[in-house]
């Protein structure tokens, strides 16, 4: 790569990091996961850099889908294993451990949402992106973001008040 594009891929990184750190910490609602996932991100936005600057692509838009969907395959893995698993371990009736306290941080409320739900709201509320947009970005439909939302919010307005009675 040139030198010129290689400048020019140091700008995009200096001027995003801050909004991509903050998308990503968004999406995985932990610090290691959300360093992992940018800079991930920016490696592959890297080796794309000269077709992203040729074809005249935004290069955050770019690496904001890359971010998704690295989670999305992420999370499917996931589901993948604890189904894999779940086949020879036997189940066991446990309750699920209590979620810690959040004192009303909004970044640890949304952390506490399902890996689909962060990324719809993520979308929605971080990014500022329509109901369409957010169904594009995400390959879904737009009744698939609205309920996604609705009960996105209802949760976190759960955990509020389940909080607020325990607390």
């Amino acid at each position: 790569m040139t030198a010129r594009r290689n400048d020019e891929f140091l700008l995009f990184v200096n001027h995003a990091s801050p909004r991509l750190s903050k998308l990503a910490w968004a999406l995985t609602g932990s610090d290691g996961g959300a360093d992992d996932l940018l800079q991930e991100a920016l490696v592959r936005t890297y080796a794309k850099w000269r077709a992203i600057a040729h074809q005249e692509i935004d290069p955050y838009r770019y690496a904001r889908r890359i971010m998704l969907n690295l989670t999305t395959d992420s999370v499917r893995a996931k589901a993948r294993r604890r189904l894999a698993e779940s086949r020879w371990v036997s189940e066991r009736s446990t309750s699920p451990p209590a979620a810690p306290a959040t004192d009303g941080d909004p970044a640890e409320l949304v952390a506490r949402l399902t890996a689909h739900q962060r990324r719809v709201i993520t979308c929605r509320f971080l990014e500022d992106m329509s109901v369409r947009d957010t169904a594009d970005e995400l390959d879904i439909t737009e009744n698939n973001v609205k309920v996604t939302t609705n009960r996105a919010l209802a949760a976190l307005r759960s955990i509020l008040t389940l909080e607020e009675t325990h607390g």
